[in-house]
């Protein structure tokens, strides 16, 4: 056993007999590192010379080519997971984009960027990343180049009036807009004035009609922030002012798909409703205090 042993280690070349080599390595010239590995803009050095940036419009073009293969490569574009890795690298470009003047004043390739970085931070559900990238389009892109996209206004509007609950400043941000500049989707505007007047008036057979038909499945991720706060607000309505309601127009008219034996529970969960009974699918409210 320890023959073999020792024979094996001598038949292996020792370490001192290898002869060392020169590296071939030009050490002036910085390692090759993916695109998507480079560093957000914010917290790159500026001292930092000779290192790959986003600031090369190249490289942002190279990052955008592979975001791009990366979502059709999304396998269930309802799990959300699939896409937060998307808004991280959508994040690096749009610093990239800015930090350069909109890659040096390619405004077609920015605004593609930024509306790319609304959808796909809206279907990860990234608020905070949704919100700087409408802003960019809406506060600067739009006013830089060929006029405003409908679309994302409509959605920056019902955002500010679902998520913010300021419906009146986003009527008011509408009004100081030129309507000659919305050169697409002007017809999604009228649907986000639906929806702030469904929402000032308290109108919740609007709101919830609005949101099972939505222009686009954005929108009805947006609306979601009111859903809750609309149907306490109608219930709470509902049993002050009805002795009784069917359930089935309830549900209707809350936007509610579930069966009718599983409509008291959720509606209790929404709101401690008092019920004296209930009879014949229909829902006779307490009016004791």
């Amino acid at each position: 056993m320890n023959s073999s042993s020792h024979g094996d280690s001598s038949s292996r070349p020792s370490s001192e007999s290898l002869p060392l080599r020169k590296s071939t390595r030009d050490w002036s010239k910085p390692v090759k590192t993916s695109v998507q590995d480079l560093s957000l803009i914010s917290r790159t050095s500026h001292g930092a010379n000779n290192t790959p940036s986003l600031k090369d419009v190249n490289l942002q073009i190279e990052l955008w080519n592979d975001i791009c293969k990366k979502t059709m490569e999304i396998k269930d574009p309802t799990d959300m997971k699939q896409w937060t890795m998307l808004v991280g690298l959508l994040r690096k470009l749009r610093e990239g984009i800015w930090a350069t003047r909109w890659s040096k004043g390619n405004y077609p390739f920015a605004i593609k960027v930024y509306e790319e970085s609304v959808h796909t931070s809206l279907r990860a559900k990234e608020f905070g990343e949704y919100r700087k990238a409408i802003r960019g389009l809406v506060d600067d892109l739009y006013h830089l180049h060929k006029g405003i996209n409908g679309h994302y206004l409509a959605l920056d509007l019902i955002y500010q009036s679902c998520h913010l609950q300021q419906p009146q400043e986003a009527m008011q941000s509408l009004y100081l807009i030129e309507p000659s500049s919305i050169t697409q989707k002007a017809e999604e505007i009228v649907y986000a004035k639906q929806v702030i007047h469904a929402l000032t008036t308290h109108n919740w057979i609007q709101f919830f009609r609005l949101y099972q038909h939505p222009p686009h499945p954005a929108f009805s991720v947006v609306l979601e922030a009111s859903i809750e706060p609309l149907r306490r607000y109608a219930l709470k309505v509902m049993q002050k002012a009805y002795y009784s309601v069917p359930i089935p127009w309830v549900a209707h008219s809350l936007g509610l798909m579930q069966p009718s034996d599983h409509i008291i529970p959720l509606l209790h969960s929404i709101y401690p409703l008092r019920i004296d009974r209930i009879a014949n699918d229909t829902i006779y409210f307490s009016k004791r205090k």
